[in-house]
């Protein structure tokens, strides 16, 4: 019996670094097709794919040497291989695919030159961005996010390489060495069974992509593993004081960097105070003190700003969470944004988003063994029903909880907890999930339908769309229209000369392009978006499809 569960045992092993040497094999062919854009991927696409049939083989050869160095040589492997790839690509680009990348690295040079960063308002000009329509987060009242919108770690943190000179692209190198960071961690953190989770998270591509194209994310995402790892141990007064200092002092540079895992916070300290109310410990103390040391890194980074202008500082790092950006993303919106609905009122998405979380909470107080391990795989529903729902809010909690998943450990005194408070707070949490869900969605008083188009002569370019509008409510609106054409973002909205919809009444008014607009492929599907600020709403058109072709 014994012999076969080893036997069992290896072949799983086997299969698992089967897996992962293939996704080697992959990341090499996609590296040789971009030789165009770094020329040593000549050699170092062909050595990857070498890598990994040589993997591919020798995981299946009984090699006892091979067997026992597997962890070392997959994280080798992994660390060499997206490292290179992803220097590759960022050396082979001239300017930054997201604006808070360039905003990192502008708000940076302005720090080292003695310029409050929070204070600026940035332009194309200030930014190594190509075609900056491309990548602006618009908001509902017919604008754009143009200036620093994240707390001071962002920029902080990478201020020492661009004062030593490194200055091209600097936010992407440093995002993608904070990712290759993340993964030893997850591989140190792990106990030799699991470690193969590290590499194999690694070389993931929607990690990779994202992480080495503008995903300032990574920046926070080691910090927010860091809190995460073994966090219950900051109740045990017998383990290493670093130990028990590193989770909270790590939450707060995670913190101090996006708004992200603000999101995390208040749910890791409820791990730690229910593990201290299980141990019949002072929970209020223990939670004051998890509540201090994670604000020490905060205050650090973020006290001289808000000391130099606390006004520009409060706005900018509460822009994501207070100005009406425009819905966007992955998640429930995209209903809207796909025309199988055609409005949506953002504010009640983020109660049904607060409502998620409460329900968290409950769960995690009620039920700390079950969910302490879960509720990190679980914190990204928060953003699934928001109005702001992009891909990187799904992956940036995923190593973190992986890393918690196995190292999380409980006394056996924790019982699971119902009690009345509880169930009204749990009810609570559904009914906010509720009402946020079907308000959201309720029809308002604006409609917009496509009436025709304007092709300019030569029918290469959209000269300009001519949009059917009804507002039906008892005041004037001024509609803001973009153009989402199949999944690409928005580049800019349109105008028309007078934009003023009155009350009770449909007009048919003609919106041209900010930027010259090429026709699109016959068959792709397009749809007008019309934001408004009172109410905050958007609306949308039917999905169209392009039926018109120049030949």
């Amino acid at each position: 019996m014994t012999n076969t569960l080893d036997t069992s045992g290896q072949t799983q092993r086997r299969i698992i670094w089967s897996i992962y040497y293939f996704a080697l094999v992959a990341t090499g062919c996609n590296e040789w097709a971009s030789w165009g854009q770094w020329a040593s991927f000549n050699w170092v696409a062909p050595l990857v794919v070498l890598i990994g049939l040589t993997g591919l083989t020798l995981s299946w050869l009984d090699s006892p040497w091979w067997n026992e160095h597997l962890n070392p040589i997959g994280m080798g492997t992994a660390v060499f291989s997206v490292g290179l790839a992803g220097y590759g690509i960022i050396h082979g680009s001239n300017y930054f695919m997201t604006d808070s990348a360039a905003f990192n690295q502008r708000a940076t040079s302005l720090i080292l030159k003695g310029i409050n960063p929070y204070t600026a308002h940035f332009n194309p000009a200030h930014l190594a961005l190509n075609n900056a329509d491309n990548f602006w987060t618009y908001t509902l009242n017919g604008g754009h996010i143009d200036q620093v919108s994240y707390p001071a770690g962002a920029f902080l943190l990478q201020a020492p390489f661009q004062w030593l000179g490194f200055t091209h692209l600097t936010s992407d190198y440093l995002d993608l060495a904070a990712w290759l960071v993340t993964g030893l961690l997850i591989y140190f953190a792990a106990s030799p069974k699991y470690r193969w989770v590290a590499p194999m998270l690694l070389i993931t591509s929607v990690f990779t992509y994202i992480f080495t194209h503008g995903g300032t994310d990574a920046l926070f995402v080691p910090f927010l593993v860091l809190g995460a790892w073994r966090t219950t141990v900051f109740v045990d007064a017998h383990a290493p004081r670093w130990q028990r200092w590193i989770g909270p002092l790590s939450l707060g540079l995670a913190c101090s960097i996006k708004q992200t895992p603000w999101f995390a916070a208040p749910l890791l300290l409820l791990v730690v105070i229910a593990e201290a109310r299980d141990l019949d410990l002072s929970r209020w103390k223990i939670g004051a003190r998890y509540i201090s040391l994670a604000t020490i890194p905060f205050l650090a980074l973020n006290l001289p700003f808000i000391i130099w202008n606390a006004r520009a500082w409060w706005h900018g790092t509460l822009i994501p969470l207070t100005q009406p950006l425009i819905p966007d993303g992955q998640g429930l919106v995209s209903i809207i944004q796909h025309g199988l609905l055609n409005s949506v009122t953002p504010n009640w998405l983020s109660v049904a988003g607060l409502g998620i979380l409460t329900l968290l909470a409950t769960a995690v107080w009620s039920d700390p063994v079950r969910w302490s391990k879960a509720w990190l795989f679980a914190l990204p529903l928060v953003f699934f029903v928001a109005a702001r729902s992009l891909t990187a809010y799904y992956i940036d909690f995923v190593p973190a909880g992986i890393v918690a998943a196995l190292t999380i450990r409980h006394h056996e005194k924790t019982l699971r907890r119902s009690t009345l408070n509880l169930r009204i707070v749990r009810g609570f949490g559904a009914g906010l999930v509720v009402l946020g869900l079907v308000l959201a969605f309720v029809p308002t008083s604006l409609s917009i339908r496509v009436s025709g188009y304007e092709v300019l002569a030569g029918g290469q370019q959209i000269n300009g769309l001519k949009l059917t509008i009804t507002n039906s409510s008892s005041q004037a609106i001024e509609p803001h229209v973009l153009v989402m054409v199949s999944g690409s973002h928005p580049v800019g909205f349109w105008t028309t000369p007078n934009p003023v919809v009155p009350a009770d009444s449909t007009v048919t008014l003609t919106y041209h392009a900010p930027n010259p607009v090429w026709i699109f492929n016959k068959g792709t599907n397009w749809i007008v978006e019309a934001t408004t600020t009172s109410p905050n709403s958007m609306v949308t058109s039917g999905t169209q499809v392009w039926q018109w072709s120049p030949h």
